[in-house]
This record gives structure tokens, C-alpha cells and sequence, in this order.
């Protein structure tokens, strides 16, 4: 028998943020559908996974970029509070029309939380270059003028969402991309 081998795939560059999980544990980007009579524990379930991963160390999904979004959220503010979700990222929707709104809002917050991740990554590297005496690109200048040319404590991390639409299959939005 011969042995095949049918080279390397190159991996997406955001491979690099991916955690490591035990096998067994479903690997994010998850899209998940729990289905189930009313009072069967579906939002419970979902609650404990995404504990796990917000517990996990390092964290999977950061618990200040998890977001829900449901018509029945003040009544399940435990389960919120569990998990540790911000109050200001749980929100109520009923009609297509607030989901979208929401999500509009969520997608703008993690848009700016990727920018500012990307833009500690080029500063990271022209500050290096700065300590080397190598030369810099304009763009590194002016990131190391803009923050003084100091060392960089806390960066920002990859962001690392999550999105819980809780109680919402009765909207249409949901069939949509």
C-alpha cells in the first residue's frame, strides 16, 4: 500500500486566536439551534455551554462581547447574571425590526473592538522596530507619535463574541442572512 500525502492547507489567518478546547467540546464558531417543548431547559442549556467557554482559560468568548437578545430577557436576567453578560449588552426585541436594530448596534461595538485590536497589533510591531532602530513606515510614525511612543501595557485582545437570540423563532429576520 502506498501512502498519500496531499500537502498542507493553508490556514485562516485568525487560526492563530483559535483556543484549544477538551475533544467533545463543540469548537466556535458555533451556530446553534436548541429545540425543545417550552420549559424543557433549552436557554439553560445554552447558558452552561457558554459559561463554560467564558470560564475557560483563556476565555473563548468574552464575557463583555456576549450579547442577548431576546423578548423574554428581563424575565431570564438570572441566567444572564450566571454567565456574568453585562446588563447593557442584554437586550429586548420582539419585531424583526428591533433584532435588526440590535444586531446593527452589536455589529458596530465589534467592529471597533477589531480595530482597535488591529491597530494595538501595528503599534506592537513599530514600537519593536522603534527599540531596534529600524526604519519606519509612515503610518508606524504616526501610531508611535499618537501614543506618545510608549510601551504598550495592555493591548487589546482578539475579540472573541457571542451572540444568544433567545425565544426569537417566531421572526422572519432569522430567515435572512
Amino acid at each position: 500500500m502506498h501512502k498519500v500525502n496531499l500537502g498542507k492547507v493553508p490556514h485562516h489567518e485568525n487560526e492563530k486566536y483559535r483556543i484549544k478546547l477538551p475533544d467533545g467540546v463543540p469548537r466556535p464558531p458555533i451556530l446553534g439551534l436548541y429545540v425543545a417543548k417550552r420549559g424543557q431547559g433549552k436557554s439553560t442549556a445554552c447558558v452552561r455551554l457558554i459559561k463554560y467557554y467564558i470560564d475557560h482559560r483563556p476565555e473563548v468568548f468574552q464575557k463583555e462581547l456576549c450579547f442577548i437578545v431576546s423578548p423574554t430577557a428581563e424575565s431570564q436576567s438570572h441566567l444572564w447574571n450566571y454567565m456574568g453578560v453585562p446588563e447593557e449588552n442584554v437586550f429586548v426585541a420582539s419585531t424583526s425590526t428591533e433584532v435588526k436594530d440590535i444586531i446593527a448596534r452589536i455589529t458596530a461595538i465589534l467592529r471597533s473592538k477589531k480595530e482597535r485590536h488591529d491597530e494595538d497589533q501595528e503599534y506592537l510591531i513599530a514600537y519593536k522596530k522603534l527599540m531596534a532602530g529600524r526604519e519606519l513606515t509612515t503610518r508606524e510614525e504616526f501610531l508611535l507619535e499618537k501614543r506618545e511612543a510608549r510601551p504598550l501595557e495592555d493591548p487589546e485582545p482578539y475579540p472573541r463574541p457571542c451572540l444568544m437570540l433567545d425565544d426569537l423563532s417566531h421572526l422572519k429576520v432569522l430567515d435572512q442572512k
